[in-house]
């Protein structure tokens, strides 16, 4: 799937975020960049959440409900008490007819997702009983079982401990057989293990590199304005 974005400009209070933005994405995508630089305002104008000006189309055609699946970084629910099962069921709410519950292919859906993210143990929890991390995996549970063409992960591990990362990550590679991904991370280790192509947003612009570009420590030094140091798969940042 070809995700060309053309001419994007997104406000807030009438300041630009992302402004007179144009590109085309042909493979899985990380989005990189610093804090509040437009990385989850762009992710959202592309899922269609956001208004925009420009416009987006997914091989030519413009972004529906059922394509597309957001996953935040953050789990938000009106009621505190829905269980585990029935929030994941509701990513089904794109495929439902109008007027008419929910079937049992869906909820087999549900059965199937739950189990493969190691999670059946949690279906008849409340949400709000649930960890940050364990929470983390229920709306990524919920966009699987929509069973959309993009995925796009806003801060997928900001929650997870080590265990659950390194799941995550396994469970991306499998995943993007599947699905176009688009992961949003300040993780710059997890980037580079999955080794998509990489988006850099900041000033309210946004420019694309290959990976084996991107990582090197005096392409990041220029573009965070900072010192890092990089060892095989390991980036991180001079403290001292």
């Amino acid at each position: 799937m070809r995700i060309e974005v053309q001419n994007l400009t997104c406000r807030y209070a009438k300041e630009p975020v992302l402004e007179d933005v144009s590109v085309t994405l042909d493979t899985h995508t990380v989005i990189v960049g610093p804090n509040g630089a437009g990385k989850s305002t762009l992710a959202l104008a592309v899922c269609g959440v956001l208004p925009y000006t420009g416009t987006i189309h997914f091989d030519g055609t413009p972004p529906d409900a059922k394509r597309i699946a957001y996953i935040p970084s953050t789990l938000e629910v009106y009621d505190p008490y829905i269980s585990v099962a029935r929030f994941v069921l509701m990513g089904r709410y794109a495929h439902k007819r109008t007027w008419q519950g929910y079937d049992p292919h869906d909820e087999a859906r549900v059965t199937k997702v739950l189990a493969q993210l190691r999670i059946t143990h949690l279906a008849t929890l409340g949400v709000k009983q649930l960890s940050l991390g364990q929470q983390q995996l229920v709306l990524i549970a919920q966009a699987l079982v929509q069973a959309p063409q993009v995925l796009v992960f806003d801060e997928p591990t900001a929650h997870l401990d080590p265990k659950n990362s390194r799941f995550f990550v396994q469970l991306l590679a499998q995943l993007q057989k599947q699905h176009r991904i688009i992961l949003i991370t300040h993780d710059l280790s997890v980037a580079l293990h999955v080794g998509y192509e990489v988006m850099f947003v900041d000033s309210a612009k946004v420019q694309m590199f290959n990976p084996e570009t991107f990582f090197l420590p005096h392409t990041l030094n220029a573009l965070y304005g900072t010192s890092f140091w990089r060892e095989g798969d390991h980036i991180g940042v001079h403290y001292a």
